[in-house]
């Protein structure tokens, strides 16, 4: 408890607090006018930006979101962890008998929506990388155990979900797995785009080219439409296969896989 004081628990309550403060406003606007959904996303994004601006840091060093070849390559190495990992999971739904059909829904007066669904998937992975992971992060990692920074940010993660539909206990340690998986990538690269990539690869591949939902929400656009069957607890339900008992054994042996490399790499490196 010492050492999260010493973090100003004071801090970490209020931004908290001012993020749920500004999805509860946003929402309730919402009801009243016709607002976008990704309005929430775009002012999250400026919430962190001020905060950092009010606090002196420089916002592309404090954040971790500088581009060069090194952060190119975490977004391209991001990119190929999302996209084998949910390949490997649909490809084993698949041949488990839990996929009951699948139609190529793709059109192409529909090309418009699916490059919308680009941008938004971007801006979703970019705004929740930011809030949830890199700005509390940064202001804990000189102070906190790294598995406390973990276990802090991917409650929070996990719960700020809550309101999704289809959302279960399933969902909840898929999500806190994810921000272990996420928050790792940040914490040993001191960068984002390795998570972002990673996030937005994830959103998109799962609702606009698999067509499945993405944490409880289904997208109109898609290029396959993949139906699912079988005991939600396989299958992920309504929230998508993120409820799935085989994304979760997938994502914790990733993860294991992950640290395993990384012990690895480190014991050869620093010999």
């Amino acid at each position: 408890m010492d050492i999260i004081m010493r973090c100003n628990l004071n801090d970490l309550i209020q931004y908290y607090a001012g993020m749920i403060i500004i999805l509860v406003i946003y929402g309730a606007l919402l009801s009243y006018f016709p607002l976008p959904v990704i309005g929430i996303y775009l002012i999250w994004i400026a919430f962190v930006f001020i905060l950092v601006i009010a606090s002196s840091e420089n916002i592309i060093d404090f954040l971790g979101i500088n581009i060069d070849r090194e952060t190119i390559s975490l977004f391209i190495t991001g990119l190929l962890m999302a996209l084998s990992i949910q390949s490997i999971i649909v490809i084993i739904m698949y041949f488990c008998g839990i996929v009951s059909s699948i139609y190529i829904v793709f059109a192409s007066n529909r090309m418009g929506s699916l490059f919308g669904g680009l941008f938004v998937s971007f801006i979703v992975a970019f705004s929740e990388e930011l809030v949830f992971r890199g700005y509390p992060i940064r202001k804990m990692h000189n102070c906190i155990k790294e598995v406390w920074i973990l276990v802090i940010t991917g409650l929070v993660f996990s719960i700020m979900h809550a309101s999704n539909p289809g959302y279960n206990l399933n969902a909840f340690i898929f999500l806190f797995l994810a921000n272990i998986l996420l928050g790792k990538l940040i914490i040993d690269s001191q960068s984002l785009w390795g998570s972002i990539s990673f996030h937005f690869a994830w959103n998109f591949t799962e609702g606009y080219v698999f067509g499945l939902p993405i944490s409880g929400t289904t997208s109109n656009a898609a290029i396959f439409r993949i139906i699912l069957k079988g005991n939600s607890l396989i299958s992920g339900g309504t929230f998508g296969i993120e409820a799935s008992l085989i994304s979760i054994i997938i994502l914790a042996i990733t993860i294991l896989l992950y640290i395993e490399a990384k012990h690895v790499f480190n014991s050869l490196y620093y010999k």
